[in-house]
């Protein structure tokens, strides 16, 4: 096999027991740019070597997904091609610890050029600031060992600023004018101690946002504060609390009532 992925599932593969869908179903059971990273990165968790992976044929996948422009597809039948992806791209290498699959140059072009007016990147040229998409760029440069090669220094400073301006009086925003939202406490926060401004943040109100959205019936940390917990934010909201060194409290019930440990 000259190029493999991870799948996000197995349902296309159990189509190939059947000869009456594999023509029309083949070409559409590749391997997913994200669903790769997501794969190799719960293997590290789980304590994986990752010598079952082949490696070769990961880093084939990865190299044919890079564009012209420097961004990544998701699949090689064809997808959106943005930050996202690229963010991915550099996961994947990173934890092979082999950058030979990417365009290094080609993928820094694309980021720098991806800078809107604000000083922030957009998923791609021409396209508005956005919190996640910055975290995308700034990790993908780290990631690349390039940083602090990548940006000048006015570059960095305006980035810096505009993350900065992201954090309202609730918490942190993605973009201007939208409400505060638990996962860019990670996105913008952990853009800034990538940049190594975490200092300049106001910890004790990202504190209180985060435990504002956790609900205290059934745990979990919401999008917004009075509102249904979920996965995702849950996770974003802890790893904020990871680096900000904040203690989330612990839930305990007694004697029918809801007490805070």
């Amino acid at each position: 096999m000259s190029r493999a992925g991870f799948r996000g599932g197995s349902s296309l593969a159990s189509c190939r027991s059947s000869n009456k869908y594999l023509s029309n179903i083949s070409s559409f059971d590749c391997g997913h740019i994200t669903m790769t990273y997501t794969a190799l990165a719960s293997l590290v968790i789980l304590g994986d070597d990752l010598s079952r992976v082949n490696r070769e044929a990961v880093l084939a996948h990865v190299a044919a997904l890079q564009c012209e422009d420097g961004s990544f597809f998701s699949t090689l039948g064809g997808s959106e091609n943005d930050m996202r992806f690229m963010y991915c791209a550099a996961t994947i290498c990173y934890i092979l610890q082999d950058f030979s699959a990417i365009n290094i140059d080609a993928a820094i072009k694309y980021i720098v050029n991806s800078t809107s007016y604000e000083g922030a990147m957009g998923q791609g040229i021409y396209l508005e600031s956005h919190g996640g998409s910055s975290y995308c760029a700034v990790a993908t440069l780290q990631l690349m060992g390039k940083l602090d090669s990548a940006l000048s220094n006015t570059q960095r400073q305006r980035l810096v600023r505009w993350l900065v301006s992201r954090l309202t009086k609730e918490g942190f925003q993605g973009r201007p004018n939208k409400r505060a939202d638990t996962c860019y406490t990670f996105w913008i926060g952990a853009s800034l101690k990538l940049l190594g401004c975490l200092d300049l943040l106001d910890i004790s109100a990202l504190r209180q946002f985060v435990l504002s959205t956790q609900d205290p019936i059934t745990g979990g940390l919401a999008k917004y504060p009075d509102t249904p917990p979920d996965g995702l934010h849950t996770y974003l909201g802890i790893t904020c609390v990871k680096w900000a060194d904040v203690r989330v409290p612990r839930l305990e019930y007694k004697r029918g009532r809801r007490d805070i440990a």
